[in-house]
């Protein structure tokens, strides 16, 4: 007997995550899932957590994160402050029912009954 697996099957428990951010949305959905997961934060403050990415030969921080640059331009990266909104969206299958989150840096709404 086959199993069907979860949206997500990366997460232990069924918390379907999406990120329309192009070239971003690997990044930014493992940001999500590790601060969902890993640090026990509810979905909406994982999702609001400051982006950060290094892809190539920059590493990018998000504008109001500026203070963290000296850790990765003591390493030899090339540091670029920027605007990284990913507009990562996610809904956590509880008990009680669902719970969702959304990236306050672009829409920023969820709704539901």
């Amino acid at each position: 007997m086959s199993r069907i697996r979860n949206i997500c099957s990366a997460t232990p428990k069924p918390s379907p995550i999406s990120c329309p951010a192009a070239s971003r949305i690997i990044g930014c959905v493992a940001k999500t899932l590790t601060a969902h997961i890993d640090r026990s934060m509810d979905i909406q403050t994982a999702i609001g957590r400051p982006n950060r990415l290094h892809r190539g030969s920059v590493y990018g921080l998000e504008e109001n994160t500026a203070a963290f640059a000296p850790v990765p331009e003591q390493a030899g990266y090339q540091v670029q402050i920027r605007d990284l909104n990913s507009g990562v969206q996610g809904i956590v299958i509880g008990e009680s029912g669902l719970t969702g989150g959304a990236d306050p840096r672009r829409e920023g709404r969820v709704m539901g009954d």
